[in-house]
């Protein structure tokens, strides 16, 4: 576990309190001399790691209602509505981040000038990332399809969609910049927006033409040829600017 937080709390197997705290360390950068130890005195971890004692197995529900016709011999058409509903999502948020009034503080002085003041944090670490199961989701979609079977050697399908994905946390864990955490951790619900991996129009073509058979003394090297091909073209997904959490506030 590296979110893109911090760089001292790689999971909960490695937090600096229990009843087997881990501390970290560095080596020394002088020379290494004899008598002289390599490493100094270790310190006790600067960020925190946690999981919801209540944690929940997350859940889901799909839906979907299509209706076909079938046009002409070798035509159908399908269109359809498909959505779903995800519970309980993993998502991770610092439960020690400051909150506005501690902001402020820290950004401008008593006297109202510019100048930054140093930050007291809230607990004896920086950063406390707590895993829980609180994130929710849901997606709906239009989704059409023309299908052509084997008119005059054309086998075709045409594909459009329209969806949407809306969550609260686009992933698990941040392998992916602000798909866990929240921008702000003191309202975690706020972050409900695009999904990460929403695409809202797809549009796909695939096709395969078989060309017409000679059956004369060279079939073996003039039949049973065609071609194929696939076009997908689609919207992009969204990003945000806040990448690589130079801070969670």
């Amino acid at each position: 576990h590296l979110p893109f937080n911090s760089s001292f709390d790689p999971g909960p197997a490695y937090n600096g309190f229990g009843s087997d705290p881990i501390s970290f360390n560095s080596a020394a950068t002088t020379p290494l001399a004899a008598g002289t130890p390599i490493y100094g005195a270790p310190a006790p971890m600067s960020d925190a790691f946690g999981v919801d004692p209540n944690l929940r197995t997350p859940y889901m529900e799909n839906y979907n209602l299509n209706f076909q016709q079938q046009l002409g011999k070798r035509t159908v058409l399908q269109i359809g509505y498909v959505g779903s509903q995800g519970h309980k999502l993993f998502r991770f948020r610092d439960i020690n981040q400051p909150g506005q009034a501690a902001i402020d503080e820290y950004d401008y002085a008593a006297n109202g000038c510019c100048v930054p003041r140093v930050f007291a944090a809230t607990s004896p670490y920086f950063y406390i990332n707590y895993e829980e199961s609180s994130a929710s989701s849901n997606y709906n979609a239009l989704q059409t399809s023309w299908r052509v079977n084997d008119w005059h050697g054309v086998t075709s399908t045409v594909n459009y969609t329209w969806s949407h994905s809306i969550d609260t946390a686009s992933d698990g864990e941040d392998y992916v910049p602000n798909a866990s955490q929240p921008n702000d951790s003191t309202n975690p619900n706020g972050n409900r927006g695009n999904s990460n991996f929403d695409v809202r129009n797809r549009f796909t073509w695939n096709f395969i033409y078989q060309f017409p058979n000679r059956h004369g003394d060279w079939k073996k090297l003039t039949d049973g040829w065609g071609i194929n091909g696939i076009v997908t073209v689609q919207s992009g997904q969204p990003f945000q600017l806040n990448y690589n959490f130079e801070d969670d506030y």
